[in-house]
């Protein structure tokens, strides 16, 4: 089984675990129905939220210009990643880091908003960026339908140019 999701089943526990890069589920139960519930519930977490290109587009600019240096064009795609689940926490949040405050972006929800984002095609911005993607070794992890990935690491905006 290969993919953004992994299902460990142990039939001498009878147990099942889901896995996906930043959730794990653990069921004390072999019900067929109980872990296509729980597998539905992760694949819905995953790819059923509302998505907008050009609005992810736009705010991976604006973390990607917050964390740019003079000395390098290029920004860890980890380090967008933690600016935009910063972004998303309520005023308050850091001071009293209460975990019913909380707002969850996981880096698996982070890299299914990216592989959307690559299939779109679309990384212009109407100011005339492009958004950029390179791999590297240690990067997100972005899934392809036949449960192949590729780590994309680094993140840039070029003017002008093409879409690559």
């Amino acid at each position: 089984f290969r993919g953004i999701l992994r299902l460990r089943v142990n039939f001498q526990k009878n147990t099942a675990e889901i896995r996906s890069l930043a959730v794990s589920k653990k069921m004390k139960s072999l019900d067929p129905k109980i872990i296509a519930f729980e597998v539905k519930s992760e694949v819905d977490r995953l790819f059923e939220r509302p998505f907008n290109t050009h609005d992810f587009l736009n705010t991976l600019f604006k973390a990607y210009h917050r964390l740019r240096t003079e000395s390098s064009n290029v920004v860890l795609l980890k380090d967008v990643h933690r600016l935009l689940w910063m972004g998303k926490q309520k005023e308050g949040f850091f001071e009293t880091s209460n975990p019913k405050q909380l707002i969850p972006y996981p880096i698996d929800e982070f890299s299914v908003d990216l592989g959307k984002l690559l299939e779109s095609k679309d990384r212009s911005l109407s100011s005339g960026y492009i958004c950029r993607l390179s791999l590297g070794s240690g990067g997100v992890n972005i899934y392809n339908p036949s449960g192949d990935f590729n780590a994309y690491k680094y993140i840039e905006f070029v003017k002008g140019g093409k879409d690559d």
